[in-house]
């Protein structure tokens, strides 16, 4: 029930976040499509690039510096895992939000720096909840997942739209 509940609550402040950044935070008029995708992946990639710190830094002062694997649940373990699915969200986020500029540039020029950011915050909450709390975890990795999913099918949509 704690997880549904966090991903339900990563919905509700989801759609307030991106919805109050979309509205009262001016669009960058004029850049690039190019420039605003690289953008866009400044937060999503310092979150990764932040996770992989930490798990360099575990393993430089740890007898693991060979590269083995970590026990279950030692604290570079739950570094690896952030850093695993961070990269998966990354790699989604990169390509739903590609496929949006390019489809609908306008729209996704407006949504994508606040979902950037949205994509850091929500990380943060997905490592601190591998280590506190189940609730936390889920809110953390649906606050990433769902906005992403959306904008991909609504990129989607766009294109079929455009070809019916």
């Amino acid at each position: 029930m704690s997880v549904a509940l966090g991903i339900l609550a990563s919905w509700v402040a989801s759609a307030l976040f991106i919805g109050a950044y979309y509205h009262h935070v001016p669009s960058p008029a004029g850049l690039p499509v190019f420039k605003s995708w690289a953008a866009s992946l400044a937060v999503p990639l310092l979150s990764l690039i932040i996770g992989i710190g930490l798990a360099a830094r575990h393993r430089f002062f740890d007898s693991r510096m060979d590269g083995s694997a970590p026990d279950k649940g030692d604290p570079l373990d739950i570094i690896l895992r952030y850093n695993q699915n961070t990269m998966e969200q990354l790699v989604i986020f990169a390509g739903a939000a590609a496929l949006a500029l390019a489809l609908m540039p306008e729209t996704a020029a407006r949504l994508l720096p606040g979902m950037s950011l949205w994509f850091g915050v929500m990380r943060l909450a997905f490592y601190l909840g591998y280590k506190k709390s189940p609730t936390l975890r889920a809110f953390g990795f649906a606050g990433t997942f769902h906005p992403t999913l959306l904008l991909f099918f609504a990129a989607l949509g766009s294109l079929i739209a455009s070809h019916g």
